[in-house]
């Protein structure tokens, strides 16, 4: 919850109006309240709120005219009634297609409050996704989810309802598409943005077994096993765990995951105890899973739970248009990390970069864009910088691996997962 939220509230009921002016304030926001309609009109247009609470039986405030006024202030504003046992089904009816919601009957403080926290949250979600939506349209969204083709703008849709949603997230897509970019993009619109996020590749687990990785087990369940080991399930309580390369998972591990994600409980390696978690998976692919559970290498059931949503990525060659801006911002990342000018890109150059097929999609063309804005010593990025395509690394000169060395921060996000 935003704690200093502003709430406007409007009822003719002076005894409702101070209990939620007082239950509201307490909780940290900022409240306005008015019994008169009149001076809680004058009130939206001189400042702006963040939720306005209303009964529906204010004097000159009948729910379609305050709806009418909000919207012409802030369209975004959500507008939550009060609604006693006085009013028409008929007019309930019409004022829920444009309301955020209705309370009927008595008015209790923590339902209204619950309400008006829900509200603020679906509001900063869209606020957070228009903002990622306008800046991917002008390239300049951040963490190299970058993009103004129709493919990308649909990308940020499905990531929009799935930020939305609380069901588990199927992304597919070639390697070095993006991924764990996706996953972490969508943990961080989601109300799980404060608790962690935590990756792992099915393909390449840890030392243990996949199985103890995930569920972790107890002390002497397998050789080696001296002490209890916390699985990243329960680590990632309250959180988002993403799975990469899921079709990698053992018939064994995918009949754990189905039972975690059913039961929302694990069972530890070796224990006969399960142990509740809340944990949204997210799991990532490049492969055709319904072709894998025809070949009877996944399960479908699990399948059919991994698919509540699913987002589908674009190669890099299926959208061209956007190679120019993944480009440029790959050259001023690396130079600004580097404290060094960013160097433009020669019309040849960036043509021949739109021509190459990018078997390796963004994480290959963020590696070659990278390079040459070391290899360029002043002037341009021109074609001899970027080599040949599927070539031989060429040599960073000396003077920009000292560079590089003397200069340590964290590297861009890994887009190839």
């Amino acid at each position: 919850m935003a704690t200093q939220a502003h709430v406007l509230i409007i009822d003719a009921d002076v005894t409702t109006l101070e209990a939620l002016r007082v239950g509201l304030a307490k909780n940290g926001f900022l409240v306005e309240a008015h019994a008169d309609a009149h001076e809680a009109y004058r009130a939206l247009a001189a400042r702006p709120f963040d939720v306005v609470v209303s009964s529906v039986g204010v004097p000159q405030a009948d729910g379609r005219g305050l709806l009418k006024r909000v919207t012409q202030c802030d369209p975004a504003v959500p507008v939550i009634f009060l609604a006693g046992g006085s009013v028409s089904p008929s007019t309930l009816g019409a004022l829920r297609k444009e309301a955020f919601d209705i309370v009927e009957g008595a008015v209790r403080v923590p339902r209204v409050r619950a309400l008006v926290e829900r509200a603020l949250e679906i509001r900063r979600l869209r606020q957070e996704v228009e903002r990622l939506r306008a800046e991917a349209r002008t390239g300049a969204c951040p963490g190299e989810l970058i993009g103004q083709s129709a493919a990308m703008v649909a990308v940020l849709e499905a990531i929009r309802r799935a930020a939305a949603g609380t069901g588990c997230v199927l992304v597919r897509g070639a390697p070095g598409t993006g991924k764990e970019l996706v996953a972490r993009t969508i943990h961080r619109l989601s109300t799980r943005a404060g608790r962690p996020f935590v990756a792992m590749d099915c393909a390449t687990p840890g030392e243990g077994p996949v199985e103890s990785e995930l569920f972790g087990h107890v002390r002497r369940a397998f050789p080696g096993a001296v002490s209890d080991h916390a699985g990243l399930i329960e680590t990632t309580d309250g959180g988002t765990l993403f799975l990469n390369s899921i079709e990698e998972l053992s018939k064994a591990a995918q009949v754990r995951l189905l039972t975690a994600i059913d039961e929302r409980a694990i069972r530890p390696l070796g224990s006969t105890a399960s142990r509740p978690v809340e944990a949204r998976l997210i799991a990532g692919t490049s492969l055709d899973l319904a072709a894998a559970v025809e070949r009877q290498r996944f399960r479908d059931d699990l399948l059919a739970r991994l698919g509540a949503a699913r987002i589908v990525l674009p190669e890099l060659n299926e959208r061209p248009d956007d190679i120019p801006l993944l480009a440029n911002y790959f050259v001023k990342a690396t130079c600004a990390r580097l404290g060094m000018p960013a160097p433009p890109i020669s019309p040849e150059a960036m043509a021949g970069l739109t021509a190459r097929p990018w078997p390796g999609n963004v994480q290959e063309l963020r590696n070659l864009m990278e390079r040459a804005a070391l290899l360029t010593s002043g002037g341009e990025i021109r074609p001899e910088h970027l080599g040949e395509p599927h070539g031989s690394a060429t040599t960073v000169p000396s003077q920009c691996r000292a560079h590089d060395m003397a200069r340590t921060t964290p590297a861009p996000l890994d887009t190839s997962r």
